[in-house]
């Protein structure tokens, strides 16, 4: 039986191009991954309406979706893992004065950036502070968010 050479001549450096090769492919099995996630986000056990829901893992990665006016978010690619959790909810831009041309008083109506405007205690807008985690799995999460008014 003849070996093959390659390069210097020796078996081993095949065997270790192999090795070497299915290391690097075992440790990105392990890396990095996303997870969908949804679920519904209530306030004193009402739906909040508006605002933001925010995962951040350890890694830094971070994804953030705004939350529809029954409460409820969904997050398609979530960054898997352990993650700490943010919601925040955002006040309206006050109404400005329409054009130059207005007539005295007359105003646009207000701007809500996020949906509508439910004040919640401001320690849930930080995620190292809102006392909100979760683990994101690979395929379909449910991460139900129950927010309590400050005691």
């Amino acid at each position: 039986m003849k070996s093959i050479s390659i390069g210097c001549g020796k078996k081993s450096t095949l065997v270790m191009m192999v090795f070497v090769g299915f290391s690097l492919f075992s440790l990105g099995c392990g890396g990095p991954f996303s997870g969908s996630v949804s679920g519904k986000v209530t306030y004193n056990g009402k739906p909040l309406p508006g605002g933001y829901v925010t995962f951040v893992h350890a890694d830094g990665r971070t994804k953030q979706v705004q939350i529809q006016t029954d409460g409820s978010y969904s997050i398609p690619d979530a960054p898997g893992g352990d993650v700490k959790v943010a919601v925040k909810t955002v006040p309206p831009i006050p109404a400005m004065p329409r054009n130059p041309f207005s007539q005295p008083g007359e105003k646009s109506e207000p701007i809500y950036p996020a949906g509508p405007y439910v004040p919640i205690p401001v320690k849930y807008a930080d995620e190292k502070n809102s006392g909100l985690s979760t683990k994101i799995n690979r395929g379909g999460n449910t991460y139900d968010i129950d927010l309590q008014p400050e005691k």
